[in-house]
C-alpha cells in the first residue's frame, strides 16, 4: 500500500512539473511577443531622437493586452545608446528571468539570484 501511495505522489509532482513548464512556456511566449511589438517604436524613436527613449510611450500600448509576465513599471530601461527590456517567470524552476538587450538582439535567460 504504501509503494502505491509512493508511485501516485511521484507521478502528481511529475504531473505538476509538466502542467507548470507548459504554462510557463506559454506566458513567456506571450510576454517577449509583447516586448518584440515595441521593438519598432523604438527604433523610430532612437532614429528621431538619437537615443531610445527613457520610458515606454502609453500610447504604444493603448489597447493592447498586457502579458502577466510583464510590469509595466519595472519592464524597460533605456541606456540612451541601448535598452533592456525583462521579466520574470515564477513558474520556471532556475533561470526564471528573461531579458532582452538591444545591443546584442537577442533574447537571454537567467537566475536573478
Amino acid at each position: 500500500m504504501r509503494r502505491i501511495i509512493g508511485a501516485v505522489l511521484v507521478l502528481c509532482v511529475i504531473v505538476l512539473m509538466v502542467s507548470c513548464n507548459i504554462v510557463n512556456r506559454r506566458e513567456v511566449t506571450k510576454a517577449k511577443h509583447f516586448c518584440e511589438r515595441l521593438f519598432p517604436y523604438l527604433e523610430d524613436a532612437k532614429q528621431r531622437g538619437g537615443a531610445y527613449p527613457q520610458r515606454i510611450e502609453p500610447e504604444w500600448i493603448k489597447g493592447e493586452p498586457i502579458p502577466s509576465l510583464i510590469s509595466t513599471n519595472s519592464f524597460y530601461e533605456s541606456g540612451g545608446s541601448f535598452f533592456w527590456m525583462r521579466f520574470e517567470a515564477p513558474l520556471a524552476y532556475w533561470d526564471n528571468w528573461y531579458g532582452y538587450h538591444s545591443g546584442t538582439k537577442h533574447w537571454v535567460r537567467f537566475d536573478k539570484d
